[in-house]
C-alpha cells in the first residue's frame, strides 16, 4: 500500500527532521486491536531514532526512493541485479 499521506510523512521525516526523537507520535491510536489495555493504544512514540541527513553511506552506496509498489517499480529488466535488496 501507498499513499499521498505515506509519501507526504517520509519527504517529512527524509528532508525535515534535525535531532533525534524530535517528534512524538501515537501510531496506534486509531487501532483498537492487540492492545492489552486501552491506554496503549495512546501510547507515544518518538521519531527519528536516527536522523536521516546524519547517515553516512559506504563508498559506492545510494539511497533512492520511488512511490508504488515494489514489484511494478523494481520489478522491470532493466532493474534486474542492480539492487542489494
Amino acid at each position: 500500500e501507498f499513499s499521498y499521506f505515506m509519501l507526504f510523512f517520509s519527504s517529512f521525516m527524509l528532508n525535515a527532521t534535525r535531532d533525534v526523537g524530535e517528534f512524538g507520535i501515537h501510531p496506534f491510536m486509531h487501532a483498537r486491536s492487540n492492545h492489552r489495555r486501552m491506554e496503549d493504544a495512546w501510547r507515544e512514540t518518538r521519531v527519528p531514532d536516527v536522523v536521516p541527513g546524519d547517515v553516512t553511506f559506504p563508498p559506492g552506496a545510494s539511497m533512492s526512493m520511488a512511490a508504488g509498489d515494489f514489484t511494478a517499480v523494481y520489478g522491470t529488466t532493466a532493474e534486474r541485479g542492480q539492487w542489494d535488496a
